[in-house]
C-alpha cells in the first residue's frame, strides 16, 4: 500500500490553533489522541490517548466522562493523519 500523501503541516497547525478539542486519527495506530485545550482555575489542558469511537455522541460521552467540570464543547475537530 502507497502511503504517500500530502500533508499541509500550516493548515492543521492552525487549525488546531483555533479549536478548543481536537482528536488525531492515526492510520498505522488504533487508539487516537485527544487535544482539548481548554483550561480553567483548577484544571489545565488535557492530552490523552483515548479508544476508537463508533459515533460523534459517543465522543461527547466520553468527553464528559474525562472532562466532568467543563462543559461540551460547540464542536469536536477531527483530523485524520494519514501517515505513521
Amino acid at each position: 500500500m502507497d502511503n504517500d500523501y500530502t500533508i499541509d503541516a500550516d493548515d492543521i497547525a492552525t487549525t488546531i490553533r483555533s479549536s478548543d478539542v481536537v482528536v488525531l486519527r492515526f492510520v498505522a495506530v488504533g487508539q487516537r489522541l485527544l487535544l482539548d485545550f481548554r483550561t480553567s482555575d483548577t484544571e489545565g489542558p488535557l492530552i490523552r490517548v483515548v479508544r476508537p469511537v463508533s459515533s460523534v455522541q459517543e465522543r461527547y460521552k466520553d468527553l464528559r466522562r474525562l472532562r466532568p467540570r467543563f462543559p461540551l464543547p460547540e464542536r469536536i475537530v477531527a483530523l485524520w493523519w494519514p501517515r505513521f
